[in-house]
């Protein structure tokens, strides 16, 4: 098991089928890969941030973190949403597995000066 970091833009047809299914299994929805991807792309910077557990080239978990520029008491500021947080069961005897996933996505916000992750 490997933790790898990734932007939208850096996904490949075979990401996005591995980590839809994963997702889809987890959730128990039918979401499509388009579904995925519009989410993603669909912000300012017209992609987001991925922390994936991989299983060699399968993505088994992970999480992501969506760019939105708010406007906060006058003064435009970038916020991260943090979602989709998941790790398949098959995988989840690694307790820290998520959280590295997530310091990897937190770590290269910050690289990018986007300060502030809310999450819901």
């Amino acid at each position: 098991m490997e933790i790898s970091f990734f932007y939208t833009s850096q996904l490949t047809e075979a990401h996005w089928a591995s980590y839809t299914k994963s997702f889809n299994h987890v959730f128990n929805k039918k979401f499509s890969i388009q579904k995925f991807k519009d989410k993603y792309s669909n912000n300012y910077k017209r992609e987001s941030y991925h922390g994936f557990i991989m299983d060699g080239d399968a993505i088994v978990g992970g999480c992501s973190a969506i760019p939105w520029q708010y406007n906060y008491f006058g003064k435009d500021i970038i916020f991260a949403l943090f979602v989709d947080a998941f790790v398949h069961e098959e995988y989840r005897k690694n307790e820290f597995a998520l959280y590295d996933a997530y310091n990897l996505v937190k770590d290269k916000l910050r690289e990018d000066s986007i300060p502030f992750i809310v999450s819901v």
